[in-house]
């Protein structure tokens, strides 16, 4: 355990002595000191290892077992979204950040002597837009938009493929209790496939996901300027400047809806007509989607929208090498959720099925922005010669994303059983392929959240505690697993991630 002292010389934030012996406690996020909580990651993971080789087995399953004590289990059991009488902060010793010091910053106000020259720059920069909009000053609206005179909305969801579906409920809400709504979205390059394959969906205008101006922008704003929108709801938490930069480039009349910042909400004011209070681990990230429409546009006669599930769409094309997978192999295929569209059929109508041989799906692919949460190599091969011996019916099917096809042949040709092959195939197909699965095994990344869309149970890997507050399986079974060091995933131990398998089929009753 490090001593106790700063985190590095610019920083005046101490760290906590308390602390678990994953990391420092420290509410200071920075890049530097999040590259650093990683490589501390990367370095135990070493040790780990040299451990094992040098002292023998025993010294490792020692090891082992002194993590599994600080690996707890989330199920729907457990998990506080599920038991009301539960609350994130009876769990706070596995968390690295303070809880309540997370939710109250959403609550506190920054002041003048507070104000920097970036807020100085940035009151400038959201000043010019409102001009640009024509007002020089906005005030929050109090009375809601009547939904019924929206003819047209644009939606900014341009960042990932996990964010888009639980996005959903929105697009579910809007089209019930206005069928002739047109929803436009801009998508980015990594979600446009998941968006053009949804049939709410009008249009999609997929952009870089970059941070500042790209040369993407143009034959947006060539074809959305003209478009006279009614209303434009900014549905991503960070890189608000860009977000207001878009909406006023795009429309100087539409109402203008975005989460609320902790600081900067007089700031987002020039230029948002509403903004939506956020607070850290109180509720879904889909639901928080959904509060942010239903609190800026009221239809009289539409029904509350009470906890409306997330969906996923398809097309007829991409269920057809799943089909043939599934014949070539025997396996049993079986679609149940109604939340699984098929060019805006039911998928439980659209495809068909099959019985034989059960299977399941091991993903290895994590967003390169979420390092901590990428699962090595070596851990998921050890976990899927143990999923082949502990199961002798089971198919496993190794995936990941296309520019993983070498390290998925790699892990399969290690294994080296008939049971365990890749499959790698597109972003829709594999959704499809997950629809028909016993259970998919995961880092937290968008598989999670078309398993879940899907109905079919998880069991999850997470770096951080908020994640499984916010980021869970919202409509299915889960286990989700939290590592002890939020610097790696890969400090899970792979005899835990076996118990919380365990644990999920014997709660979901699935026999292999």
């Amino acid at each position: 355990m490090p001593p106790h002292g700063k985190c590095h010389k610019s920083c005046s934030t101490l760290v906590h002595p308390d602390c678990r012996w994953s990391g420092y406690h420290t509410m200071h996020r920075t890049a530097r000191w999040r590259q650093a909580q990683i490589s501390l990651a990367q370095f135990q993971w070493k040790a780990h290892c040299m451990l094992q080789k040098r002292s023998g087995k025993n010294a490792s399953q020692k090891f082992s077992a002194l993590l599994m004590l600080e690996v707890p289990i989330f199920t729907r059991s457990n998990h506080p979204a599920f038991n009301p009488q539960l609350s994130f902060l009876d769990y706070q010793r596995y968390s690295v950040w303070s809880i309540t010091e997370e939710q109250a910053a959403r609550h506190k106000k920054s002041t003048k002597s507070e104000c920097t020259f970036s807020d100085k720059v940035r009151h400038l920069f959201f000043a010019t837009l409102a001009s640009m909009n024509g007002k020089r000053h906005r005030e929050s609206s109090a009375a809601k938009i009547d939904g019924r005179t929206l003819q047209r909305i644009l939606l900014f969801r341009y960042d990932a493929i996990g964010d888009y579906i639980c996005t959903t409920p929105v697009l579910r809400w809007l089209k019930t209790a206005h069928p002739h709504l047109q929803i436009d979205v801009v998508s980015s390059y990594r979600n446009d496939t998941l968006v053009r394959a949804d049939f709410n969906v009008a249009h999609a205008y997929p952009i870089h996901p970059r941070a500042g101006i790209h040369f993407s922008w143009i034959p947006l704003l060539r074809a959305t300027r003209a478009a006279e929108y009614d209303a434009i709801f900014a549905l991503v938490y960070t890189r608000t400047s860009k977000a207001a930069l878009l909406a006023s480039l795009i429309s100087s009349k539409a109402k203008k809806i975005a989460a609320q910042h902790d600081k900067r909400s007089e700031i987002y004011s020039l230029v948002f007509d509403y903004q939506v209070p956020i607070v850290a681990y109180e509720e879904h990230y889909s639901r928080t989607m959904l509060r942010m429409a239903t609190h800026s546009i009221d239809f009289p006669d539409a029904a509350p929208p009470n906890n409306l599930p997330t969906y996923l769409s398809v097309r007829a094309i991409n269920a057809e090498p799943v089909v043939q997978l599934v014949q070539q192999h025997n396996l049993d295929f079986s679609v149940t959720s109604e939340h699984l569209f098929v060019d805006g059929k039911p998928a439980t109508v659209m495809l068909p099925s099959f019985s034989g041989r059960p299977y399941c799906i091991v993903n290895i692919a994590a967003s390169r922005l979420k390092p901590d949460c990428i699962w090595s190599a070596e851990q998921v091969t050890q976990m899927c010669k143990i999923l082949v011996k502990s199961y002798p019916d089971l198919m496993i099917f190794v995936t990941g994303a296309l520019s993983e096809h070498k390290q998925v042949q790699a892990i399969v040709k290690t294994v080296s059983d008939a049971r365990c092959q890749p499959l790698m195939i597109g972003l829709l197909e594999v959704a499809v392929a997950i629809a028909g699965a016993k259970f998919v095994l995961t880092p937290d990344t968008a598989i999670v959240h078309i398993a879940s869309a899907a109905g079919v149970p998880v069991v999850g890997l997470y770096s951080q505690l908020r994640s499984i507050a916010e980021w869970y399986p919202y409509q299915s079974p889960f286990a989700l697993l939290l590592s002890p060091n939020e610097g790696s995933i890969n400090h899970i131990p792979l005899a835990r991630v076996e118990e919380a398998l365990e644990q999920l089929l014997s709660e979901t009753k699935i026999s292999l």
